[in-house]
């Protein structure tokens, strides 16, 4: 007779050990998130699924016996700290730690069980202050081989494409010969273009771009500079198409290696916080991410 499952796929323990290892690991960032003015939060598992409408495909839906309104779990706390920001004032720093339950597992997970960490600057875009409040407190854990890559939704935008399934798929592939197949010679000059930011500067600006989106990419590299600037010991490149990075995030959008595995371990950028209309930044962390890094780290140290 076979044992029945007891988990979901996707779905996972934690023993002692592994339970200990991502407790330390969030107290450490949340420990410097806090030192650094980031004030702790801490939202539901459960909203009403009209608060958490773009990420309506992801998140396990229930019926709330009281009131007949759908709700969802939680796929993501970026929105849920987007909601409390709303009425907490024209500026707010805020940090947070939870769980979060996908539907289907992200194509960098395997699991559908997430523990997220991250940071938020609501109400005004500081990329500065949100990148070194992640790399202070990444090197605080025992990551500190970093490298930053930025992507412009921005800029994707403001070239104002027909964004057929076969032209995304091309750009997603950075498929330049097909590019040129579907008539989008400056697509496929864009796609070619990734790399540190410093050697692709000139061929970026040599572009021949319409102003809204020349104005998005003046913007990448003026960003890029200050980012250099203020973490030098970190490398920064750019990848100005990247599809990955669009999801909801306007203006420009930020990925975080660790240079020692090569592995993703961060995930953010601009935002306009959909319950107020203002600007903010963040930078959402995985523990998962981490922990497997900071292994690497150790193993090669």
């Amino acid at each position: 007779m076979t044992k029945p499952t007891l988990l979901p796929a996707g779905f996972y323990d934690l023993p002692p050990e592994m339970a200990q290892a991502e407790a330390m690991c969030t107290h450490t960032l949340l420990d410097v998130f806090e030192q650094a003015g980031f004030q702790l939060v801490q939202p539901p598992l459960l909203e009403y699924t009209d608060t958490q409408g773009h990420l309506d495909d992801s998140s396990f839906k229930v019926m709330d016996p009281m009131t007949q309104r759908m709700m969802t779990l939680r796929s993501d706390m970026t929105p849920q700290v987007a909601r409390m920001a709303a009425s907490m004032g024209e500026k707010s720093l805020l940090c947070y730690s939870g769980q979060v339950i996908r539907t289907l597992p992200h194509p960098m997970h395997q699991t559908r069980q997430l523990r997220q960490i991250g940071v938020e600057c609501c109400g005004e875009i500081d990329d500065l202050r949100v990148l070194r409040v992640v790399r202070d407190a990444l090197n605080a854990y025992g990551i500190t081989q970093l490298s930053i890559d930025l992507a412009s939704p921005a800029l994707w935008k403001a070239l104002d494409i027909s964004q057929s399934e076969e032209l995304t798929h091309a750009v997603t592939r950075k498929d330049s010969a097909a590019l040129t197949a579907l008539d989008q010679p400056l697509l496929a000059k864009l796609c070619r273009i990734n790399g540190a930011w410093e050697e692709q500067r000139d061929a970026l600006q040599a572009l021949n771009l319409p102003d809204a989106a020349a104005e998005a990419m003046q913007a990448l590299l003026n960003q890029a500079e200050a980012i250099a600037a203020e973490l030098p010991e970190t490398p920064i490149t750019l990848d100005p198409l990247d599809q990955a990075q669009r999801r909801y995030y306007t203006g420009i959008s930020y990925h975080i290696y660790d240079r020692t595995s090569g592995r993703l371990i961060g995930r953010g950028g601009h935002y306009r916080n959909p319950f107020d209309n203002k600007p903010g930044c963040g930078i959402t962390l995985y523990s998962e991410d981490l922990l497997a890094a900071r292994d690497l780290c150790s193993m090669s140290s």
